[in-house]
């Protein structure tokens, strides 16, 4: 937005400070849950697969809308992973990012260069899925 004054324009935006590589992570892998599916590709264990349609629904709709992330408990900030309970059961979600030839990324931080995969478990099938 430009404003004139006295004929001389002005710049009156407030430039926003580049995106740390973990705010960048961080920020792909909120857009990965609000937009499952879409963006990334969805896991859902056996254990999940099991319940109910109705339940397994809100389980993805609390992973898509989860608020409490572990940024001050979390060693990375990268938004990547949470925990929460409903139901009585105690669910697990993990995004991992992969290159495309699904192994380690290289950089998550650019778009489109990972594939992001979010995994949705309960918490006794944790030992068996990759965190």
């Amino acid at each position: 937005m430009t404003h004139t004054t006295n004929n001389t324009p002005e710049n009156t935006e407030e430039k926003l400070p580049p995106l740390t590589r973990i705010e960048q992570i961080a920020l792909l892998n909120d857009l990965s849950r609000y937009a499952m599916a879409v963006i990334c590709r969805v896991c859902l264990t056996p254990g999940i697969l099991a319940l109910p349609d109705k339940d397994r629904k809100a389980i993805i709709e609390a992973v898509r809308t989860f608020e409490e992330l572990p940024n001050a408990t979390s060693l990375t900030g990268e938004h990547d992973h949470g925990a929460f309970t409903t139901q009585g059961l105690r669910i697990l979600w993990k995004i991992t990012c992969l290159d495309k030839s699904i192994s380690e990324a290289t950089n998550p931080a650019v778009p489109f260069s990972a594939e992001r995969i979010l995994t949705i478990m309960r918490e006794e099938e944790a030992c068996a899925c990759i965190l």
